[in-house]
């Protein structure tokens, strides 16, 4: 899909979880959000099989796609881990996401957090 200077995909692990990105042209470094719904939800409203309560928003710079794919694979790794997911569930707050991500063995994601500036996600 593309809409005024982006380029939407997604990319649906299983398990509760979606990886969508977005390719924007007005971006100037490429950002992250993670967000953990308290109830899940359809991601395809057409098929059950994708309710997703733990969301990873990868937002690249579209005139600089180099390094994409390969954060692209390494955070779908990350997130394929179950026991990952279920401390990020459990989270109560923001430091038990900290801690959730900071105990995964594979490597965390850079995290945006307000706290420590902008991250980066090469």
């Amino acid at each position: 899909m593309q809409e005024r200077g982006w380029y939407y995909r997604s990319t649906a692990t299983g398990a509760g979880f979606v990886l969508p990105h977005a390719f924007m042209t007005t971006l100037h470094e490429p950002m992250k959000l993670l967000v953990v719904l308290r109830e899940p939800v359809l991601f395809d409203p057409h098929n059950p099989l994708t309710a997703v309560d733990i969301v990873v928003m990868m937002i690249w710079l579209a005139f600089r796609q180099q390094g994409f794919l390969p954060s692209l694979a390494r955070h779908s790794r990350i997130f394929a881990n179950s026991k990952l997911l279920e401390r990020l569930r459990s989270a109560r707050n923001e430091a038990d996401v900290i801690a959730a991500l900071a105990g995964h063995k594979r490597g965390t994601p850079a995290m945006r957090s307000g706290v420590d500036g902008p991250d980066k996600l090469n």
